[in-house]
């Protein structure tokens, strides 16, 4: 990732040889606790081997906005909180002058609460009003959050889902979605067998480079499909599932069995259910991903 996010890591690490409070704090980060995410609480987030922790100031369904939190802070920048969790005697402090947006699937482990509803509000409030107490400002404060806040820039860029693989594409947008394109047709416009083409509605079969060049020229003008939904939007909810922080620990075991990193992981488990999202055209309902996610999961780690 980058030296600022290695440097925010390397202190959460630092945590396992603190006090009793902090080494308990520690055994939370590592070990993952689950919890459905809400404001106020306190999350270890992670993507492969780094780690930050966020206080959460908004939950939406995809993403949340959070507050950057480290060990006590001797410095500060005019625009933060010290706070403890709830239920240890760990002093953190709260960034809440670098409110960042990051996706749901960066939330690793549920560490407590941290600071209630109406604090949380403040703090957003006084961010988006560009409120700081300058008393307390120190140049080694604002120093500070400029790097907090190019680590945290950083892990709000770790966007999987926008791979290539799970973008619109032609063979999946423009012919899977065609209720009225046959296979027939297709296989005559490509040069390519009736196996062939239905292997590529289905989704079983990708396009090559010059098969993608044909169809976006005179293929998909002399025989224009109908339009439908994004093949993107019909794998949303398998994303969603793959999203969920409960999945997080699971997902980050098979990456380590496969000798992947977490991103190559999810787009090879998404690789692996793909074929099923595209066989669902016409069905009239989505399958179970959930399920289907989960049964993945327990038969590839068992395996």
């Amino acid at each position: 990732m980058n030296d600022s996010a290695a440097i925010l890591s390397a202190e959460v690490d630092e945590l396992q040889r603190g006090s009793f409070q902090e080494r308990v704090l520690y055994d939370r980060i590592i070990n993952g606790r689950n919890a459905i995410p809400s404001v106020g609480q306190c999350w270890a987030i992670g993507w492969n081997d780094l780690r930050a922790l966020v206080v959460i100031s908004a939950v939406h369904d995809e993403f949340i906005l959070g507050f950057p939190a480290t060990a006590k802070s001797l410095v500060s920048d005019g625009q933060t909180i010290d706070t403890r969790l709830h239920d240890l005697v760990v002093d953190l402090t709260v960034w809440w002058g670098v409110e960042t947006g990051l996706g749901i699937h960066m939330l690793d482990s549920y560490l407590g609460d941290a600071l209630d509803v109406h604090e949380s509000e403040q703090a957003h409030l006084d961010f988006v009003r560009g409120v700081a107490d300058l008393a307390a400002s120190t140049d080694a404060g604002v120093a500070r959050s400029i790097l907090i806040a190019d680590a945290f820039a950083r892990f709000s860029d770790e966007e999987w889902s926008e791979h290539s693989e799970l973008g619109d594409s032609l063979n999946l947008s423009s012919i899977l979605d065609a209720a009225t394109f046959e296979p027939s047709r297709l296989a005559r416009i490509l040069s390519v067998s009736l196996p062939d083409a239905i292997a590529i509605i289905r989704g079983d079969r990708t396009l090559t480079p010059d098969e993608i060049s044909i169809l976006a020229g005179d293929g998909l003008r002399t025989h224009p499909p109908n339009s439908g939904p994004r093949l993107v939007e019909r794998l949303r909810p398998l994303v969603r599932a793959l999203n969920t922080p409960s999945r997080k620990s699971r997902i980050k075991a098979l990456a380590a069995t496969r000798h992947e990193d977490e991103a190559a992981a999810r787009i090879h488990i998404v690789r692996d259910l793909k074929p099923v999202a595209a066989r669902q055209v016409g069905a009239g309902s989505d399958p179970d991903w959930e399920s289907r996610v989960d049964l993945y999961l327990d038969q590839h780690l068992q395996s």
